[in-house]
């Protein structure tokens, strides 16, 4: 499995910091979430695969807004629109951080 550095650990201190990144086409969207972990995802919706977030980097109130439909997801990339089920929730990818560098994979182990 290939790792493809991110960022630094130090961007993400809080949860809600979030560093968005196109790693070999793909959009990707790392973020902090309530208990510390680090996590990232496909920065897409599952709808109509449209980008959720388009700064480089910040903090967001808790969840990210889908821009053409409004469909929300929390920071552990579950979609909390109603009627919705694991299927529509954000696609996970692998993320490590070693030595205050955070890495993210684009292929599952």
């Amino acid at each position: 499995m290939i790792r493809l550095h991110v960022c630094e650990e130090s961007k993400l201190s809080e949860a809600g910091d979030f560093f968005t990144s196109l790693l070999h086409g793909v959009p990707v969207l790392v973020v902090k979430d309530w208990s510390g972990r680090i996590r990232a995802f496909v920065n897409e919706c599952q709808h109509q695969k449209v980008q959720l977030e388009w700064d480089e980097s910040g903090k967001c109130g808790g969840v990210f807004t889908c821009p053409f439909h409004g469909w929300t997801y929390d920071l552990e990339g579950r979609n909390l629109s109603p009627g919705f089920g694991p299927d529509s929730h954000l696609e996970p990818l692998p993320v490590e951080v070693t030595d205050g560098r955070v890495f993210v994979s684009l292929t599952q182990p």
